[in-house]
């Protein structure tokens, strides 16, 4: 059985949400170096909530999550005069390196002028760094003498340190923020509290048809994405005589999400809609459709018939020679409506082609013209060429009984009453 090529029809209905304005809320940061994970879970100092941003070491990153995982306009961009040497604490993995030459920092930018600031940095043994407000360096350089623990949210002076109240300057271009300078030895992380903005992302997810797959079963390959916020959640809306798979992944992701779906049925048509949310809420829909299964054209019946002949599966049926000839008749009368069809004369096709089941479809009221193993086949391929030319919603001249002959007799080379039985 042939397969109807899969077709997707997109059909977006998009939603945009805003975050609000700005809340206040914890920005937590784990600056890695390559897979290190060092400050995981709600357990930092300052933390209100699970998620922590891993911002690579040397990697600028904007729209940095809150704690509880909303998106934000924060973003964090290296400061950097000299190529970095790395530097190793032997009791943990450290992440920012410094050059030796106290020329390494980083800015957090895009935080609300007016507002206050509590920093928690975290930082490895021996190290040491400034942090720079509205009111210039505050409270010296930090200092980590002892031997970390390691273990959030720490001891202070050993672990981390902390300073409040710190006051956004403008870094330039009327982008307000902090700066951490002058960084000797390693940073691990860092925490900030006070008041965010909500990021700028309106656009919602796409949404695009990007595999197929003719089976059986028959099915297709959903990507959805978005480049800004990250998706957060996908949803199924219908699956209509499908089985629909979101496979597993991070809420935020900015990389491609590929929904799977495998139709059920295949002599019916699957439908599927999506509905896939970012994080700041934008919203898009889309829906496509897998058709159900063919058992080909016109012309392909044509080859069905000749090679069930050719095999033996298809033989006419009646006594002596009337046997090939009704047999032969079949095959031109199939011939005629793929004539028909080829001339868009879809109604005369539909007729031609209800003649033609009657004389192959066991109905001993209209006596067959063939038999064999492959005449029961047959029937079911010109039914379903029926059903794909819409024939069941035209009117049928020989149902109907319009008409004395609802096909030309005379183009299957035959006499009518010659094969009567």
């Amino acid at each position: 059985m042939k397969r109807a090529t899969l077709r997707g029809g997109l059909a977006a209905l998009v939603t945009v949400l805003l975050a609000p304005a700005s809340w206040t809320a914890v920005i937590n940061v784990d600056v890695e170096q390559l897979t290190d994970v060092t400050h995981t879970g709600s357990d930092g100092l300052l933390a209100s909530g699970p998620t922590w941003n891993s911002v690579l070491f040397d990697t600028d990153r904007s729209n940095l999550f809150d704690s509880m995982s909303n998106a934000t306009t924060v973003g964090v961009v290296y400061l950097r005069t000299f190529p970095p040497a790395l530097f190793v604490d032997a009791n943990s993995t450290n992440d920012l390196q410094d050059t030796g030459t106290l020329a390494e920092g980083f800015e957090i930018r895009n935080l609300v002028a007016g507002n206050t600031y509590t920093l928690v940095v975290y930082a490895g043994q021996n190290s040491g760094f400034g942090i720079v407000d509205l009111n210039g360096t505050q409270g010296g350089f930090c200092n980590i003498a002892g031997a970390p623990t390691y273990v959030l949210p720490g001891v202070v002076g050993r672990d981390y340190c902390r300073y409040d109240g710190l006051e956004p300057f403008d870094l330039g271009g009327g982008v307000f923020g902090i700066r951490i300078e002058g960084v000797d030895g390693s940073i691990t992380g860092f925490q900030l509290e006070g008041a965010f903005s909500g990021s700028t992302d309106t656009t919602p997810p796409s949404c695009t048809l990007s595999g197929t797959n003719p089976g059986p079963p028959a099915s297709i390959d959903i990507e959805t994405q978005d480049s800004g916020s990250g998706i957060a959640t996908i949803n199924v809306l219908v699956a209509s005589n499908a089985v629909v798979t979101i496979p597993a992944f991070t809420s935020g992701t900015t990389s491609p999400v590929v929904v799977n779906a495998e139709q059920i049925v295949d002599t019916f048509p699957s439908m599927v809609e999506l509905e896939t949310i970012d994080v700041e809420g934008n919203t898009s829909t889309c829906a496509f459709t897998i058709p159900a299964a063919s058992s080909g054209t016109c012309d392909d019946i044509l080859v069905f018939f000749d090679d069930a002949v050719a095999n033996g599966n298809l033989v006419g049926r009646g006594a002596g020679n009337s046997a090939n000839g009704r047999r032969s008749a079949l095959r031109h009368m199939i011939e005629n409506a793929c004539q028909l069809i080829a001339n868009n004369q879809v109604n005369d096709a539909c007729d031609q082609l209800q003649a033609a089941l009657r004389k192959t479809d066991g109905d001993p009221q209209q006596p067959d013209f063939v038999a064999g193993n492959a005449a029961s086949d047959l029937a079911d391929r010109i039914r379903d060429l029926r059903t794909s030319l819409g024939c069941a919603n035209k009117a049928s001249l020989v149902d109907a009984n319009t008409r004395s002959k609802p096909v030309d007799e005379r183009s299957w080379g035959l006499v009518k009453n010659r094969y009567r039985d």
